[in-house]
């Protein structure tokens, strides 16, 4: 180790350098602790020279266990925080896919940890001990503070983000969101540009139920007065058709666990998907279309695959299934187990169609008169034609006429 010392030319900053006009004083000696007030951390966010020659997920330096929490706090309630616009983009992100975690299917759930309860534990009375200041608390909690009670929220049972009393929710910094079409290179971004008409315009009445509910839970005004502008801007940003009323999801713990502490409750509940008709019914023969008397009107079917979306080159959360469904939100073992009963429609998935065995005459023209599906190339058995017997499930007769059967399948031996 030299002891030459560096020419200012040499010099390399491990963090980002203070801007003239800086809100910090620095310390007259090195290795000397100062007290300092409650919004140093502000004023530090606001006086760093921060321009950086490639994109950065977040400045990280921040000394507290609650790191990301405060940098997401200091970037949403701090107009001059190097990074602000990424990081809302980042927290829009995460709010829309609570709010459509219904619509699409997305597979969100949430753990509560009281860290009250953990105390005996080191490092969770650590992170009791380092709580984050209230002082921009959207709502109040009784006889606690409002950063003892945090919701962790996971994607397929992996963590990616929590609640926040001060900026709702808080999407962690290395999160994995697999699969949702606005978390690219490693982070979360705006969704808007990912939404049909139809999710604009729930979200925007989603985020419209959350506005209201800010002022309702004891928060700090100003903080209200913030997080509120950003939704705002959020819904403008959508521009959206603001005529579809508000419709929430009946389930009152879509994330395992209940989402109740202070205006976390506008959080609890997704979006419900608009009732749309069905993209995946059978249409009925014309002739099988008379109601019968004696059965009555004949029921809708659904035929359920989700590889429907890849073969049509759709994505599943714009393929209408029924009662609000999509090929992404809706669960097939929800039906299979009857956890979702549909009384108006009747519903079967593609592999049931056909039946598992292939039965056959060992005889050509076995059956005269018979309808016959078209054959690709003859159909044979230990070389000597044959007369196939069509395996299909009987529910396709009573939607589909022989001769319109017979028009849709084709037999090829392999």
């Amino acid at each position: 180790m030299t002891t030459a010392q560096p020419s200012k030319k040499q010099l390399d900053f491990f963090l980002p350098r203070l801007k003239p006009d800086s809100d910090v004083k620095p310390i007259d000696e090195a290795g000397k602790w100062l007290p300092q007030n409650n919004n140093a951390f502000q004023a530090v966010a606001s006086s760093l020279e921060y321009k950086a020659p490639r994109e950065v997920k977040s400045i990280s330096s921040v000394p507290t266990m609650w790191a990301r929490p405060v940098s997401v706090e200091m970037a949403l309630h701090n107009n001059h925080y190097s990074i602000r616009e990424q990081m809302i983009e980042q927290w829009q992100g995460m709010l829309a896919a609570l709010a459509l975690a219904e619509v699409r299917g997305l597979p969100l759930t949430a753990q509560l940890v009281e860290l009250r309860n953990f105390r005996h534990e080191e490092f969770a009375r650590a992170l009791y001990e380092l709580r984050p200041s209230d002082s921009n608390s959207l709502y109040t909690l009784e006889n606690k503070h409002p950063w003892e009670d945090i919701y962790i929220f996971l994607w397929n049972g992996k963590p990616v983000g929590m609640s926040s009393p001060s900026t709702l929710v808080c999407p962690s910094e290395e999160g994995e969101w697999l699969g949702l079409t606005w978390w690219q290179n490693g982070r979360l971004h705006s969704p808007i540009g990912h939404l049909n008409s139809t999710e604009k315009s729930l979200l925007w009445r989603w985020l419209e139920n959350l506005r209201k509910q800010l002022p309702n839970h004891n928060g700090k005004k100003q903080a209200i007065n913030t997080i509120g502008g950003l939704i705002d801007q959020f819904r403008s940003d959508l521009n959206a058709d603001t005529q579809t009323a508000l419709s929430l999801t009946e389930d009152p713990q879509f994330f395992g666990v209940p989402l109740n502490r202070g205006v976390l409750i506008a959080l609890n509940k997704p979006v419900k998907a608009l009732e749309k008709p069905s993209n995946v019914r059978l249409i009925p023969s014309p002739e099988k279309l008379i109601s019968n008397p004696e059965k009555g009107k004949l029921l809708d079917l659904l035929i359920i695959d989700p590889e429907i979306a890849r073969s049509w080159n759709e994505s599943p959360q714009h393929i209408w299934v029924h009662g609000g469904k999509t090929l992404a939100s809706l669960k097939i073992e929800d039906l299979q187990t009857k956890k979702l009963i549909w009384q108006d429609v009747r519903w079967i998935e593609s592999k049931d169609l056909f039946l598992p065995e292939f039965s056959f005459i060992n005889l050509e023209e076995a059956l005269p008169g018979a309808f016959l599906p078209k054959e690709t190339v003859p159909l044979t058995f230990e070389g000597e034609r044959i007369t196939p017997l069509i395996p299909i499930n009987p529910i396709l007769l009573e939607y589909l006429t022989p001769e319109d059967i017979i028009r849709r399948i084709q037999l090829q031996p392999f």
